[in-house]
């Protein structure tokens, strides 16, 4: 037709309303954006006003919360031998979402008790206990999940939260605020008193048989991963995470 390329345009992304680069010029926050319309008057816009949906009266709208994770030293992460991050390390500099081992212990039936050092050593029986004090936190409460692993041997792993339940850390003793929910997950986290759509984490415990998380004299890594519920350019697979490692050798 004759009106194509003035009134007529071939258009894909049917969906796609704009492109909005957040990250820098926006502040976290919850926005409403509106589809705003125009009538055209002897070259002058006028009549401005939020277009509706279609075939109702409601106004054309979509709410987003807006939550961009800073990295590297503006990001507030600490910088300590025990809790390194960025260059050389597998920890990305950034709160969101932060994680760390902080204590890995042997309880011995006698209720004595045995530090386990990165790149310790240590001999454990059937009665002992491991206990690993960790964090999972994110500052804004949009965590969706953590998990904990033991791996050893060739391609062996053991998935630590299998063999119990972690409990909060007692308030004060960790650098984050003691878990409210011990989740593992943003789902279990709600159905624990979670208000949507917020769930931090924080500081937990677990405790449990030490001959569950290390069944045979090796080498194992604890591997403490965290992930948060942002879309990041259209990626829905966690792309903002975080993960922690820690490293010794127990004889069975």
């Amino acid at each position: 037709p004759g009106t194509w390329g003035s009134t007529r345009f071939w258009g894909g992304n049917w969906d796609l309303l704009m492109r909005w680069l957040t990250e820098g010029n926006i502040a976290d926050a919850t926005y409403r954006l509106r589809v705003v319309g125009y009538d055209l008057v002897g070259g002058a816009l006028t009549n401005r006003r939020v277009l509706k949906l279609c075939n109702t009266q409601d106004d054309n709208e979509v709410i987003i919360r807006v939550d961009n994770r800073i990295t590297g030293p503006g990001s507030g992460h600490p910088t300590s031998a025990s809790h390194p991050a960025g260059a050389g390390t597998v920890h990305t500099e950034t709160l969101e979402p932060d994680t760390d081992i902080l204590s890995v212990k042997i309880i011995h039936a006698d209720n004595t008790q045995t530090d386990l050092a990165a790149c310790g050593k240590i001999k454990i029986n059937a009665t002992d206990k491991v206990q690993i004090d960790f964090f999972a936190h994110d500052p804004d409460g949009h965590l969706a999940y953590y998990s904990l692993q033991a791996t050893y041997g060739e391609n062996l792993v053991r998935n630590l939260l299998s063999y119990g339940t972690p409990v909060p850390l007692p308030a004060g003793s960790a650098p984050v605020p003691a878990a409210a929910q011990v989740g593992p997950n943003y789902g279990a986290a709600r159905l624990q008193g979670a208000v949507a759509p917020h769930w931090n984490g924080g500081a937990l415990r677990l405790e449990i048989n030490a001959i569950d998380a290390f069944p045979q004299t090796c080498c194992y890594q604890i591997e403490l991963r965290a992930y948060k519920r942002t879309i990041v350019n259209c990626n829905g697979n966690y792309p903002h995470r975080n993960l922690s490692e820690y490293s010794f050798m127990v004889e069975v």
